[in-house]
This record gives C-alpha cells, structure tokens and sequence, in this order.
C-alpha cells in the first residue's frame, strides 16, 4: 500500500491531483484513523500510468522506424489524386458555364419567338397593338394629364 506522496512520486503528480481524484470518485483508497490515504498500487496504475512506464512507451515511440520513402510515395500518390479531382472539378465547371449559356439563349429565343408569335397573331386577327393612351382636350391645351394635377 502507498501512502499519498508515495502514489504521486510513481506516476510524477501532485499530491493535490491524487487527493482530487480521490475525492471525486476516479480513485479508491483507504482512509487511516491518523487521516493519511492507503492507495493500492495496482489501483493507482489503473487510474494513472506509472512514470517508468511513460518513459518505456516515450522510448518505443521514438525507435519505431519510418519508411520515409513509402510516405512519399504515399504523398505523391494523394498529390496526383487532389489534381485530378481539381481537373474533373474544373472540366464540370466548364461543362456548367456552356451549358448555362445555352439555357439562357434558348429563353431568350423563346421570348422573342413569342413576341413575335403576338404580334402575327394581332395581325392576323386584325386587332390593332395597343397604343399609347389617348390624349383628351385637357391634354392638348396644357400638356399634361389632370389626374397627377
């Protein structure tokens, strides 16, 4: 059994950080009639990892080897993937441009198609276009409309 400052020393915390996790539920231990904490070390390890530890998994990390040559060509291999995909982006891009363009032509033909399409039929049916409104006595003497008097 270790005693709070023995439990900080093995995993490198504060006293503090043990009795907090103590008191909040993280960490079991037991309490003496004196008020000092016994804490089971393999308690303690379940909660915290002990600093021999740290440094056995620090070393491992650092001596795993690295292919460096694999991880370029891995990039490279995602590099040629990104331009493609910009490249088919910007081919449907393009593709959207014409293809806007050419919905925009066909609406404005349609409109003119059916302004012309009015304007054969009215004389066919002999209707005259409508004209501007006709101006009244009041009009002609002052030259403008009464109403916006």
């Amino acid at each position: 059994m270790l005693t709070l400052g023995q439990a900080a020393k093995e995993v490198g915390k504060s006293k503090t950080a043990i009795a907090n996790a103590i008191k909040e539920g993280r960490l079991s231990a037991n309490r003496l009639e004196n008020g000092q904490y016994q804490i089971d070390p393999a308690e303690l390890f379940r909660v915290y990892q002990s600093i021999n530890r740290q440094e056995e998994s620090k070393g491992v990390q650092s001596e795993t080897p690295i292919n460096k040559a694999s991880l370029q060509g891995e990039t490279d291999l995602l590099r040629e993937l990104v331009a493609q995909i910009k490249d088919e982006r910007d081919d449907l891009r393009r593709r959207l441009d014409v293809s806007e363009t050419a919905r925009q032509r066909e609406t404005e033909a349609r409109e003119k198609d059916s302004a012309e399409l009015r304007r054969l039929t009215l004389l066919l049916t002999h209707q005259p276009e409508p004209t501007a409104k006709k101006s009244g006595l009041y009009q002609k003497l002052f030259g403008r409309d009464k109403t916006k008097v």
